[in-house]
């Protein structure tokens, strides 16, 4: 949930360059509604087929693509290949820079400045360790799963509940629960049918239903029709 980004990104040491990694790479998910094989590695020597590389990323300002990330307003990625995209053919995917603590731009351009020696075939979230720069470390699907476990037990959520796949799941049900059209909420997160709504938590979209419920004038039901049924 974006309460539980908050939390994560207001209680973690961002100084450390494994750290904002983790935090932007889990952002960028639920913005993006990935799976977690497409931003992070099984293992830092272990990348997925379907994972972003540095140059699917572009930064643009005013529908134009700047190489000032800074100045950027908008960021535009594709998502090179995907389970149900076994071709290849790719989704090009974009969010608008905001103001809020979690906007996705804001954070992706940080994080190409901290990593800028990081070649642009790498994966996106590919970062050198300071004490020894020839090796290459990368955000993993474990440390993404313990970060996220971490922040639902503090946030008392019970155990297993929360888990890689409820980044996706999460970001659909926010989406939803924002008001944002059914369609667009299909279109991020490239589902080709109403699937998507099994991905959504329920229990949150419940919230105010019972009150509007009992709140609605109902026409009574012909008590012939009753009686016959």
């Amino acid at each position: 949930t974006p309460q539980m980004l908050r939390y994560i990104l207001r209680s973690v040491d961002m100084t450390s360059i494994r750290t904002p990694g983790l935090v932007t790479s889990i952002i960028f998910a639920f913005m993006f509604l990935l799976r977690v094989g497409e931003f992070a590695a099984e293992s830092p020597n272990v990348l997925g087929q379907h994972i972003i590389r540095r140059r699917h990323v572009v930064f643009k300002r005013n529908g134009f693509v700047t190489r000032n990330i800074h100045t950027a307003d908008e960021i535009e990625i594709l998502i090179p290949s995907s389970k149900t995209d076994q071709g290849g053919k790719g989704y090009v995917r974009n969010h608008f820079k905001t103001d809020d603590e979690l906007c996705v731009v804001t954070m992706l351009a940080k994080w190409f400045e901290m990593t800028q020696d990081v070649d642009v075939n790498e994966p996106l979230f590919a970062f050198k360790i300071p004490t020894n720069p020839a090796f290459l470390d990368c955000v993993t699907r474990g440390r993404v799963d313990k970060v996220l476990k971490a922040a639902a037990h503090e946030l008392g959520y019970p155990k297993g509940a929360i888990s890689t796949h409820g980044i996706r799941r999460g970001a659909a049900t926010a989406m939803i629960s924002a008001g944002i059209d059914p369609g667009i909420v299909r279109l991020a997160g490239r589902w080709s049918s109403n699937i998507y709504k099994i991905y959504t938590y329920v229990t949150a979209l419940m919230d105010g239903v019972a009150r509007l419920m009992v709140k609605t004038n109902v026409a009574a039901p012909n008590h012939h029709l009753i009686r016959g049924g």
